[in-house]
């Protein structure tokens, strides 16, 4: 038997059902922030990844050569491509650009608990302004995608500029040796040791770490300017450094209530589109691992079932099945998701099938009815049965879709 590679997931017909109504209500928040949908191909050139992202990331990614001789790198996060994107063919739009996605990426990982080595992203990404106020709007999306769900959580927030100021400071001024440090400071990493070993002194960077006031401005301004039912869920954690080369600023990171790992997280990156040849644009963004949503939104039966208007018609015999193809077409149109039986079963065969499916109406077309111009309607969900005229049908079921639910999760 043939099995799936490892890290991957195969998603059944309800899996799906979950997956999407999150990823709905995700862009709808989105889309109400007037951020435009962009998409990026699944692989892109290995140096672009290896430019400026975090040495994990670099660790991790999916390498592989084309039948050119190229090196390419399914991509393991969406920034550094839509950085790309900006840089080749939006540098002359409109500023700010407020792009979003929601797609797969990739990174070979050991596979744990709300970690795949495919995993799903839905984020953001506000470019061309440097003021704090679209900081500000990113965390508060970010809060906004969260209390939607109707999950309880906390964003921490720190500054790398801050920690970068600091190693300047003590010596350190290589750029590459910072970004080791961030990445082992973001590890959990013994960044003490390290610096001590180079000749630096840790005691400032230490300091830091271990004051309890908001000593920085921007920090400051964001907790002034947010939302009060957002900026008390904000906690100031001036070690949180996040794992990518990339961040210049501010940093942020979103946790839920019973999970032990971060679900979302972004920050400020001002130089990236630049890097990539485009002009100067500041940026700040942010990603979702809808995976880990999921999986907290299920420990928490945060998310429920409405009732889903569901519809069958079974013709009895050959000559009610074209009938049948038109009343099918019908009840659709009156936003009911509706099947034909295609099977050819008996009737009980057929109303089986229907409750299992957790189908309500069963709609039961046979040669008798034909000649009526009539159809039986069996409510499954009551028991209850009766003959309608063809033309009464669309008042039968929009008396009954008043006080129903006719939408998907």
């Amino acid at each position: 038997m043939f099995r799936r590679p490892k890290g991957t997931r195969d998603f059944l017909p309800e899996d799906m059902k979950f997956r999407r109504h999150i990823e709905k209500t995700i862009r709808k928040v989105f889309e109400s922030y007037s951020y435009e949908e962009i998409l990026t191909p699944t692989f892109e050139y290995f140096d672009l990844i290896a430019e400026k992202s975090g040495e994990e990331i670099r660790r991790s990614v999916y390498v592989f050569e084309d039948k050119g001789g190229r090196t390419l790198a399914l991509r393991p996060e969406m920034t550094a491509p839509i950085a790309r994107v900006i840089a080749n063919e939006l540098r002359s739009r409109p500023k700010p650009l407020r792009l979003y996605y929601i797609t797969n990426v990739f990174r070979y990982e050991e596979p744990q608990r709300g970690r795949w080595r495919e995993f799903w992203h839905a984020g953001v990404e506000l470019v061309g302004s440097s003021r704090v106020e679209s900081d500000v709007e990113v965390i508060s999306l970010g809060c906004e995608v969260l209390e939607t769900l109707g999950f309880k959580y906390y964003v921490k927030l720190g500054d790398v500029s801050e920690i970068r100021n600091v190693l300047s400071e003590i010596g350190v001024t290589d750029e590459r040796e910072q970004n080791l440090i961030l990445s082992m400071i973001d590890r959990g990493g013994d960044y003490s040791s390290y610096l001590e070993s180079k000749g630096f002194d840790p005691r400032a960077l230490n300091e830091l770490f271990s004051t309890r006031e908001v000593n920085t401005e921007k920090i400051r301004q964001v907790l002034n300017l947010m939302e009060d039912k957002f900026s008390d869920r904000v906690i100031v954690d001036l070690k949180l450094s996040r794992g990518l080369d990339y961040y210049t600023g501010l940093v942020f990171e979103f946790y839920v209530e019973g999970l032990d790992v971060a679900v979302g997280g972004g920050g400020r990156y001002d130089k990236l589109i630049e890097t990539f040849g485009g002009p100067r644009l500041p940026a700040v963004g942010l990603a979702f691992g809808l995976d880990r949503i999921e999986l907290a939104a299920k420990e928490r039966n945060l998310i429920s079932e409405s009732e889903v208007m569901k519809a069958i018609v079974i013709p009895l015999s050959e000559k009610c099945v074209k009938k049948s193809f038109e009343i099918s077409s019908a009840l659709r149109e009156l936003g009911i998701i509706t099947e034909l039986e295609v099977m050819g079963r008996k009737l009980n065969k057929s109303l089986s099938y229907a409750s299992e499916k957790g189908i309500r109406f069963a709609l039961i077309l046979g040669e008798k009815e034909l000649e009526s111009n009539t159809i039986t309607v069996k409510d499954l969900k009551k028991g209850e049965q009766e003959e309608i005229e063809l033309g009464k049908l669309k008042k039968y079921f929009k008396s009954i879709t008043r006080d129903t639910v006719c939408t998907s999760l």
